[in-house]
């Protein structure tokens, strides 16, 4: 059949049906106005009419003296004691043996987990328009003051440019930009140190051979208060390093400077510093042989000294570190008296005495920085330009632990004076290496960047002593940094960082 040839169209009704719903309901729609009262508005104003300002002050009040008795019964007393020495005693070793607080120490402050950053101090204009760096930081006792001496370590001669110590104070709530004082110095200061008890008075060692002290107390009288004079026994090459040392006399403390001449001498400012008392020099005769390097060499060949660190329970024992890598254990009782005459130029120096009496492993390079430990009498760390840091036993010449946080030289290393188990170091790449024995025996507890740039190198950091939370590092752009330190690495000293500490400094020590 053939296709049908009907068409669909649109079809629309012409009505259209709506079927409403049975159940939804039409909603109504009304509109309504409404407005609020208007709204009042008050101003009123108060202010005080009268002030009045009081204060008061207590008088000072007597010290308490106390004093033993003059009578009493012995009898009563020796019966008492024996009641109670048996008791006391057992508990006593009781406690030598308990283990019920290792891990614990009172904590009055909040802790703090991390490092952080509370100062940054830039260097004056005039030191920061001879591009002076910093070289030594120093604190004074109470950790309210740190003193910087700013220098340079890039003389290819002698040195033609002035250095200066720059002090300033962190007691306030606001630190000034601007240090509370200074002092120009004719040469580049190298070290630092201010005095263990007098915090007005800061040892210094410059280029120029110059051992000197500074006084801050009074703005009349001159900064320098004693100079050395130049001589056959001073030092006629840069001072590395000075320090201060309890004299025989109680309460009297020597200085303590070692040198580029390998001279380690020791002043006392009661002469005025024109001559030291005593001397000797570092020489490279009691370098055993196998420590040496290949080929002929004097035994009288100088060891130009870089640092010096002291045993905080035998002063008479110190710690010495050499440019030419060699690390040795020194005694001051191995020295030659010297006097004014001896002191003067062209009459002649008496022959000092070599103070070496035991060699250690030697870096490989300068050796920058060495530190004893405060807490144990064996130990102690050094770093060197190899970018390594050594933690020696003084009764081994093999390092205990060798660490190599950085390629970079290391400018110094310190142990923390209240820290047992804590030291730390910084680097040529501005880094802060900070080291706790008792949680990794080989990587560091913390790593900062201190400065700007990784090209600027950290060239020095100084713990405080008064403040254990404190830590200043200082840079090749002459800026300090004032961190303050997690409270893990500020407490003081407890049972887990002893037998840390007791583990490397005793002889069973591999």
């Amino acid at each position: 059949m053939p296709p049908s040839s009907t068409s669909f169209e649109s079809f629309t009704p012409p009505t259209t049906i709506n079927v409403p719903s049975a159940w939804r309901k039409v909603k109504e729609k009304r509109d309504g106005d409404s407005q609020t009262l208007p709204i009042t508005l008050a101003q009123t104003a108060c202010q005080t009419i009268t002030r009045q300002t009081i204060e008061t002050q207590t008088d000072p009040e007597p010290p308490l003296r106390f004093r033993l008795l003059q009578t009493y019964d012995r009898g009563t007393m020796v019966e008492f004691l024996d009641k109670v020495e048996s008791m006391v005693s057992t508990q006593l070793l009781q406690n030598i043996t308990s283990t019920a607080f290792d891990g614990w120490s009172a904590h009055w402050e909040e802790a703090v987990t991390t490092t952080t950053l509370l100062h940054t101090l830039s260097p004056p204009a005039r030191e920061r328009d001879a591009e002076l760096l910093v070289t030594d930081l120093t604190w004074n006792r109470s950790g309210s003051t740190v003193c910087v001496a700013y220098g340079r370590f890039d003389h290819e001669s002698w040195c033609d440019h002035k250095g200066a110590l720059c002090a300033w104070s962190l007691a306030g709530r606001v630190v000034r930009e601007a240090p509370i004082w200074s002092v120009e110095t004719e040469s580049c200061v190298m070290s630092a140190a201010f005095h263990p008890e007098n915090p007005a008075l800061i040892a210094g060692g410059a280029f120029n051979g110059q051992v000197f002290v500074a006084q801050t107390k009074d703005p009349q009288l001159d900064s320098i208060v004693a100079t050395s004079k130049m001589g056959d026994s001073t030092h006629q090459e840069p001072v590395a390093k000075v320090e201060w040392v309890a004299a025989d006399k109680a309460g009297d403390y020597n200085i303590v400077s070692i040198g580029n001449d390998g001279k380690v001498l020791t002043w006392n400012l009661s002469n005025g510093l024109v001559t030291p008392i005593c001397g000797s020099q570092l020489l490279m005769g009691a370098i055993p042989r196998h420590l040496r390097p290949t080929g002929t060499i004097r035994p009288d060949t100088i060891l130009g000294g870089t640092a010096i660190s002291f045993s905080a329970e035998n002063p008479i024992t110190y710690i010495v570190a050499t440019e030419p890598g060699y690390v040795a254990k020194c005694s001051r009782g191995i020295t030659v008296p010297l006097d004014a005459t001896s002191g003067e130029v062209g009459s002649g120096a008496p022959k000092m005495p070599n103070p070496i009496q035991f060699a250690y492993s030697p870096h490989t390079g300068p050796v920058n920085a060495v530190s004893c430990s405060p807490f144990h009498r064996n130990l102690f760390v050094s770093a060197g330009s190899d970018g390594l840091i050594r933690l020696y036993n003084v009764l081994q010449a093999k390092p205990l632990l060798t660490f190599s946080p950085s390629s970079q030289a290391l400018y110094s290393t310190l142990f923390s004076p209240h820290r047992a188990s804590v030291f730390a170091a910084t680097s040529a790449d501005g880094l802060l290496y900070i080291y706790d024995l008792a949680h990794s025996p080989s990587l560091p507890h913390t790593t900062l960047q201190v400065t700007a740039r990784s090209s600027v190198a950290a060239t020095a950091l100084a713990f405080s002593k008064g403040r254990s939370e404190f830590l200043a590092t200082g840079d090749a752009a002459g800026v300090v940094k004032v961190w303050r330190i997690a409270s893990g690495l500020a407490a003081e000293t407890v049972g887990r960082e002893w037998r840390a500490i007791e583990a490397l400094g005793g002889l069973a020590a591999d």
